[in-house]
């Protein structure tokens, strides 16, 4: 793949919009409203303005491990606030959006690794400079 997510007018068979900024290939995506969450071997999680397009924020998951672990799956909670990740080698990560903070985490691999919860640290990034995390 091109590590581009393409959104499609599946009727008229074109596409509409594509959102562009991971560096390896995207395994999971979720909405919430004007909020889109794409996951990605790259380790990151990145949420984008459904309108524009444009990416909002780069949440970095290389924690618990030694090296990037890809995102497998995420999901939103019904008002947009709250996001649950896993990643391949099995941490699962529960993060309040609006307050950039990591909730809690779990690996039953990892247990003696996990830090506690704390604000995300905030450091120019590639795709939205102004909105990069990692934890």
């Amino acid at each position: 793949g091109d590590n581009i997510l393409h959104i499609s007018d599946i009727v008229k068979g074109v596409e509409v919009s594509a959102y562009t900024g991971h560096t390896d290939t995207i395994h999971t995506v979720t909405s919430h409203k004007d909020i889109l969450a794409t996951g990605s071997s790259d380790g990151t999680i990145r949420l984008w303005d459904r309108r524009s397009t444009a990416c909002t924020r780069v949440i970095g998951a290389a924690i618990g491990t030694q090296g990037n672990s890809g995102i497998s799956s995420i999901s939103l909670n019904n008002f947009g606030n709250l996001m649950c990740a896993s990643r391949d080698d099995g941490l699962c990560m529960l993060y309040d959006i609006d307050m950039g903070k990591l909730l809690a985490a779990f690996s039953p691999a990892y247990p003696q690794h996990l830090p506690k919860p704390s604000s995300f640290t905030e450091t120019p990034g590639m795709c939205c400079p102004d909105r990069m995390m990692e934890l």
